[in-house]
């Protein structure tokens, strides 16, 4: 019986040492959205990206209850000034699970992990930026209002931590 288990252990510990199984810690997010939902927290792909790449940002909800309708998530990336609103360098809205698990099949106290790409502009000038993210109505258009977070809120904005783009 002890040998059923030493292969699975072999096989995820030899995942986790080699370059394509490195595991990048989930970055804290914490709000509360209309007491609807909750954000956990995030991850990043990667630690750096160049213009032109994809950065798939993987948010983790919870619901706090049952939703009565689908809601979209969005993710946006900012210039550095997190203080401020500003028009997206990249952004993606789409269906949690890209559609495979809208929000009204959520069970209140389930964990969703939701992966969104954003495609980087080939013209994105190096520097850092802010990841903002939230959820909204579809048919208004209106962000779930935040009633507690943790970290920085603008306009109904989340905002996540900030990622490196450097040159090629």
């Amino acid at each position: 019986m002890a040998a059923g288990y030493l292969l699975p252990a072999a096989l995820l510990l030899g995942h986790l040492l080699l370059p394509n199984g490195a595991v990048r810690p989930i970055g804290p997010a914490y709000a509360n959205l209309e007491n609807r939902v909750e954000l956990l927290g995030f991850i990043t792909d990667r630690a750096e990206y160049h213009p032109g790449d994809a950065a798939a940002v993987t948010l983790y909800w919870r619901a706090l209850q049952a939703l009565g309708q689908d809601y979209k998530v969005f993710v946006h990336l900012t210039g550095p000034e997190p203080a401020t609103p500003q028009a997206p360098a990249a952004q993606h809205d789409g269906d949690p699970g890209g559609g495979f698990t809208p929000t009204t099949r959520w069970l209140p106290g389930e964990l969703v992990p939701d992966t969104h790409r954003l495609a980087l502009p080939a013209s994105l000038p190096p520097g850092r930026y802010a990841l903002w993210a939230g959820m909204y109505e579809y048919q208004t258009v209106r962000n779930l209002e935040v009633v507690s977070a943790e970290g920085q809120v603008v306009a109904g904005r989340i905002f996540l931590g900030e990622i490196e783009v450097v040159a090629r």
